[in-house]
């Protein structure tokens, strides 16, 4: 979420812009194209203690680079993310074992041959790496868990967008093309559902 141009939020069915999957609305996040007259970069570092031990580490960066002034320009952002556990899973007797790392980020070329026409090309990629859920069993005390494996929530998701964009005189014609992929390991334990009477798992 880090360098956006705005987030909308989109109220009522949206069915008619944005596909049946939007009936109770849409969230719209926006990201920032490239500046095409000047360079720019900007960073974010953002550290802390969970439960005054557990050390959250993320980073965020942002570059800006005019290829060919006013027509030809590319916006690269990054992130890392490093965030310690703070969860004791008596079940799998792992201490802190919630520990993320996360990382990714985005590149988006925007190209202008004419005043009229536009085509923005994005690429962005996430890999998440959760090693246990952050779920709690209250029964059990503060920041303590159990389950008989780490619960997985593991995933790579890479997309790939271009968007056309031309003026006419009394229209303006917009097309956008998606094409994504995500790879997912998932895996829950919810024997507690049963008090631990049935073994169940997702």
């Amino acid at each position: 979420l880090y360098d956006l141009e705005r987030v909308e939020f989109l109220r009522g069915p949206q069915g008619t812009l944005f596909g049946s999957g939007s009936l109770a609305g849409a969230v719209r996040i926006l990201t920032k194209n490239p500046d095409l007259a000047g360079y720019d970069a900007s960073a974010l570092v953002d550290i802390g203690l969970t439960d005054g031990d557990a050390l959250r580490q993320r980073y965020n960066g942002m570059v800006n680079l005019p290829l060919v002034t006013d027509r030809l320009g590319l916006r690269v952002v990054g992130f890392y993310r490093h965030e310690e556990g703070y969860i004791d899973n008596v079940g799998t007797g792992i201490r802190k074992s919630n520990e993320l790392i996360d990382q990714g980020g985005r590149a988006i070329l925007l190209w202008k041959p004419a005043d009229r026409l536009s085509l923005r090309f994005l690429v962005s990629h996430e890999d998440s790496n959760p090693e246990d859920s952050s779920l709690t069993s209250p029964s059990l005390g503060p920041y303590r868990r159990v389950s008989d494996r780490p619960d997985l929530f593991v995933g790579k998701l890479t997309n790939y967008n271009t968007t056309i964009d031309y003026q006419f005189d009394r229209a303006r014609f917009t097309s956008s093309s998606t094409y994504s992929r995500f790879d997912q390991k998932f895996f829950v334990d919810l024997a507690g559902t049963f008090g631990g009477a049935i073994a169940f798992g997702l």
